[in-house]
């Protein structure tokens, strides 16, 4: 699935996810996975850590398809991936995660998100950006196909 990266003649085997990429995703894996320290609303984007910072919290959107959440953050909800028993795990996160850095990268953009494959066999809007702390992030329900960037209004 996603981990499965095609082989790059004399590069790479099957499977092995770029340096580059594996590189970014090293940098932001910890505020993706966990969250920063100092900041109770950034990064997070697994259901435990923003309820360890929210407990209680409940979801105005939980999509039974796909496991994305979505909980109520100011003007823009935060959307998380759960990480409950049998849901996304890390891996899961990190290879959503590595193919849209990668198809960002391979379009020369800084941010941008791209229609990555769930575990669960849906695709979905996965945002990535190096600013910052960077980030990647579900971002919506796909409107286009498979390994394009997403088009403005997905939801």
């Amino acid at each position: 699935m996603q981990g499965l990266f095609p082989a790059v003649n004399g590069v790479s085997p099957a499977g092995t996810i770029p340096a580059a990429v594996a590189a970014e995703w090293n940098r932001i894996s910890n505020h993706v996975l966990h969250g920063e320290t100092n900041n109770p609303n950034s990064g997070r984007h697994t259901k435990s850590a923003w309820l360890a910072t929210h407990k209680g919290a409940k979801p105005t959107k939980d999509d039974s398809k796909t496991h994305i959440l979505s909980y109520p953050n100011g003007k823009t909800p935060k959307t998380v991936w759960d990480d409950d028993e049998g849901l996304y795990d890390d891996t899961d996160i990190k290879n959503m995660c590595a193919v849209s850095i990668a198809l960002r990268e391979k379009a020369g953009l800084s941010q941008a998100s791209f229609v990555v494959q769930t575990p669960f066999a849906t695709p979905y809007c996965v945002e990535s950006f190096t600013a910052g702390t960077g980030s990647c992030f579900p971002v919506g329900k796909a409107k286009s196909k498979l390994n394009k960037q997403c088009s403005l209004g997905q939801d």
